[in-house]
């Protein structure tokens, strides 16, 4: 072949390739148009089939996602705006930089309320990876209002507050209170503060966290752990809305039959701010309403003997609590009283009266079949017998399945 026809044959080549390419551009683009419009779909089944294809392509679904937002309807728009909270996480999290923040932040100023929620959405989506440079990408976006911003750091932080509270919760779904469990919480500084409190006292409050939202169980669980850990976290400042919190609820006349767990909390942490009086006052009401119900075989007098005995407990009145939790134990024997005898270990165990310690732990094990591993290897109260041999037999008890079968995985203080 000819140098000519050699020239000749690469210049058809070099052609027929710039051919494909644009044809290969033009069925993109037109392939982008096409999901944004069964992004905008009315049918859910068609919207959720493209939103799987854009998903599945990452970072390849760019140019839809980029023209979901400049024409598509709202739907499209909301749509891409999540997807986008996706990709830019996938991307600082290996550690490339931010680069569709600002679609984002965009998203807070549509005249769609539905695409400024799921801007809100995918900024919470993205955690404190997206909260770096927020507020200047927020300011430079200059139209959104700004209680969107306040919303997701809000959120972001109510996200890391659950976190640490689910934290605290064992593997085998043991949970409870001891010194130091809730240094997680503290250390995501005061704004996590009136987020407990929200958790805590807001029975409609709703979680942001899935694995707590999807579980009632779990629900429950962080609400009492955020109650619990006012017992570490925030200072004097928050007394007076404690104070209001306890008020609303004593505002009902008393009911000897009402477990007050609630308002019990409530009055052990003001205590341990150095307000006793409405401890003395709930105190006062929780033995009231154990001679009122003396002589009921019920769970729910159980769990009031439960209540006082954990007032002492939280409040560091440590022997006073052994009484309470041995009259739970032995009055009103049910499913909880391997936790009632564990906690009398746990009080010997803060007082550091070793023998009584293991004796209490050794009865909840070996006669009641408290079963709790996770939990008890976790558990603060009892680092003053931990390194004892015979917490180690008993560990090594529960490990291996114990003498019982009727195990108990409930756990409540």
């Amino acid at each position: 072949m000819t140098c000519r026809a050699q020239r000749a044959c690469a210049l058809a080549l070099l052609v027929l390739m710039l051919s494909v390419q644009a044809a290969a551009q033009v069925f993109d683009a037109r392939h982008s148009r096409e999901l944004v419009a069964r992004l905008d779909s009315d049918l859910p089944s068609v919207a959720a089939d493209a939103r799987d294809e854009l998903l599945s392509e990452r970072a390849g679904a760019l140019p839809a996602l980029r023209l979901a937002l400049e024409e598509g309807g709202f739907k499209a728009r909301r749509e891409a705006l999540l997807l986008l909270a996706v990709v830019e996480r996938e991307r600082l999290e290996a550690g490339q930089p931010a680069h569709y923040m600002d679609d984002l932040v965009a998203g807070l100023a549509d005249e769609a309320e539905s695409v400024r929620r799921a801007a809100v959405r995918g900024l919470v989506y993205m955690g404190e990876l997206g909260l770096a440079d927020l507020h200047a990408r927020f300011e430079d976006a200059g139209a959104p209002p700004r209680r969107y911003l306040e919303e997701v750091e809000d959120t972001v932080l109510a996200r890391q507050v659950e976190e640490a509270l689910v934290a605290v919760i064992s593997p085998d779904g043991g949970y409870g209170t001891y010194p130091g469990a809730f240094a997680a919480v503290d250390a995501l500084g005061p704004g996590a503060v009136p987020i407990c409190l929200r958790i805590f006292s807001d029975p409609h409050h709703q979680p942001v966290l899935p694995a707590v939202r999807d579980s009632f169980i779990t629900t429950l669980k962080v609400r009492f752990l955020a109650g619990s850990s006012l017992y570490e976290i925030g200072g004097e400042e928050i007394a007076p809305e404690l104070r209001r919190m306890y008020d609303v609820a004593k505002g009902q006349s008393f009911d000897p039959e009402r477990i007050g767990d609630y308002e019990a909390n409530l009055a052990t942490v003001l205590s341990l701010r150095g307000d006793c009086s409405r401890f003395d006052r709930e105190l006062e009401d929780q033995i009231t309403g154990s001679r009122l119900g003396a002589g009921q075989f019920s769970a729910r007098m159980g769990f009031r003997y439960s209540d006082i005995a954990n007032m002492y407990l939280k409040s560091h009145r440590n022997r006073s609590s052994v009484s309470w939790y041995e009259q739970a134990a032995r009055d009103y024997s049910s499913m909880s009283t391997a936790v009632h005898v564990y906690n009398i270990a746990c009080a010997y165990s803060r007082m550091h009266e070793k023998r009584r310690a293991l004796d209490a732990l050794r009865r909840a094990v070996l006669q009641h079949g408290y079963s709790e591993l996770s939990w008890l290897r976790r558990d603060g109260d009892l680092d003053y017998i931990r390194e004892d041999p015979e917490f180690k037999r008993i560990e090594a008890i529960i490990e291996q399945g114990g003498p019982m079968d009727d195990r108990v995985p409930v756990r409540r203080r």
